[in-house]
């Protein structure tokens, strides 16, 4: 056989090859994605359940497979909350897949590695997203793409010129809003983010009310790992936020970030958060800017006993009006103490830190607790409950006039307009009158204007400034001090 004749067998052996390999993978993937979109509204129905909120809803209203693509069409259905006001919003999205091995999508923009499908997705023009494209001046307000390759690695891709919903009374706009995510089976990790140039809630207090970000962006991992366990960080930030009712800012926060870390392994938790707050301004700060940190960090949390002892604590305090508890209140009181004692078995620890810095003070706080079932062979203190308290470190430096600011903004005779120079000098008094009564109970020093106290606690004694008691002691001559903060 002549070699051109060799050649033009193999080019249709060839073609016919990536020709059925196109209609199975075609095949295939509408099978993956139908489930993915079971799986999706799942999730989004049990985010709603926890939430109590109404959720999106995403219908499958045509699909058309050829031998290469597949057009596919969808409807998302945002209904108001049960009880609200206002009617269904309803978007319509067209789906194209170029499908594998070879999709053209994928061969457009240079990619030549083989993959099971490369999609696009857009929003569809109609009455509701009318303004949405008028806004975009003639693009797509709302698209995106993705590719799925043999090996179930996912990534996507979305782009939102802009947007606006409405959730309840309030209504959501956003500009420029750019996400990606990444997600692969064989690691089970996936990765996804978002940034926009603004964001914007309106009415989500009362009409007068909203709230703004600008430059927020976000970020969230996930790893998912054998029997169960997993973990994630997640972490929001933005450069300006503001809360306004009536035109008037309540509260501007700049150069902000918030980060949460959590793991399960098993039914433990261990979680991370932080708060960095570059610089706060609002009516509660008098209008002077604030600096703030805030961490917090729990670890071997057993999240069902912790739960369980919560609910049943609600169901008793449901009681606390009646005359007498009967048989059934003594049953949850005996409920409590068996979900205590299992989530105190664990032997949780907590940890947390608070630092304010304004233009010339900074005061900090940090507190670290270990907690554990109390000792049966040891005396029992005047609160029972401070017998499972096993380790206890308490720092504390708090600058008195920072301290005087607080009481000054947060004592305000009611019907009486005092002027804030005024409460200033009276809170200053107390101030000092706090500061000095510590001092003489041995429970903090005072360094300039600086209010010192270091608490520590092991083995049932409590080591105060350098002077050692025990615990019932040292909450003695701590409860001496608590009407004098009133």
């Amino acid at each position: 056989m002549k070699k051109t004749g060799i050649a033009g067998v193999l080019g249709l052996a060839l073609g016919a090859t990536v020709t059925g390999a196109a209609w199975y993978t075609g095949k295939q993937a509408q099978s993956d994605l139908d489930q993915t979109l079971g799986q999706i509204n799942g999730a989004l129905q049990a985010l709603g359940a926890w939430g109590g909120q109404a959720v999106p809803v995403i219908e499958l209203m045509a699909s058309e497979r050829g031998v290469f693509s597949t057009t596919r069409r969808y409807r998302l259905t945002l209904a108001p909350a049960a009880g609200g006001t206002g009617q269904a919003q309803e978007l319509e999205f067209v789906e194209t897949l170029d499908h594998g091995p070879f999709p053209l999508q994928r061969l457009k923009a240079g990619r030549y590695a083989p993959a099971m499908v490369a999609g696009r997705i857009r929003l569809e023009d109609s009455a509701f997203v009318k303004d949405w494209f008028a806004a975009a001046n003639g693009k797509v307000p709302v698209s995106g793409e993705y590719d799925i390759d043999y090996s179930k690695q996912y990534s996507a891709r979305f782009d939102a010129t802009v947007m606006a919903l409405q959730q309840g009374t309030a209504i959501i706009q956003a500009w420029n809003l750019t996400g990606n995510v990444a997600y692969s089976a064989a690691r089970q990790r996936g990765v996804a983010q978002w940034r926009a140039d603004k964001l914007l809630v309106l009415g989500h207090r009362h009409p007068s009310s909203s709230f703004e970000l600008i430059a927020p962006s976000w970020r969230q991992e996930l790893t998912r790992m054998p029997a169960g366990a997993f973990a994630t960080q997640q972490k929001l930030s933005f450069t300006t936020a503001t809360l306004t009712e009536h035109g008037q800012p309540l509260w501007v926060a700049k150069d902000t970030a918030l980060a949460l870390d959590a793991a399960r392994t098993g039914r433990l938790w261990a979680i991370d958060a932080n708060v960095d707050i570059g610089a706060l301004k609002g009516r509660e700060t008098g209008n002077e800017t604030v600096g703030l940190q805030w961490a917090a960090a729990v670890k071997n949390w057993d999240q069902h006993a912790f739960k369980a002892l919560v609910d049943t604590s609600l169901t008793l305090a449901d009681r606390a009006g009646e005359t007498e508890y009967g048989a059934g209140a003594q049953q949850l009181m005996a409920s409590m103490a068996l979900y205590l004692q299992q989530f105190l078995a664990r032997r949780p620890t907590l940890s947390s830190s608070l630092t304010v810095r304004s233009a010339s003070n900074t005061s900090a706080l940090k507190l670290d607790l270990g907690l554990a079932p109390a000792d049966p062979t040891q005396p029992q203190l005047q609160i029972p409950l401070l017998g499972m308290l096993k380790t206890l470190d308490f720092s504390m430096a708090l600058s008195k006039p920072m301290l005087r600011d607080v009481i000054a903004l947060r004592q305000r005779p009611p019907g009486v307009e005092v002027p804030l120079r005024i409460r200033k000098t009276m809170a200053a008094k107390q101030v000092d009158t706090i500061a000095d009564a510590l001092r003489e109970k041995g429970l903090a020093s005072i360094d300039g204007d600086a209010i010192l106290a270091r608490v520590s606690l092991a083995d049932g004694l409590v080591e105060a400034n350098g002077a050692v008691m025990p615990l019932d002691t040292f909450l003695g001559r701590l409860g001496g001090m608590i009407d004098l903060g009133n």
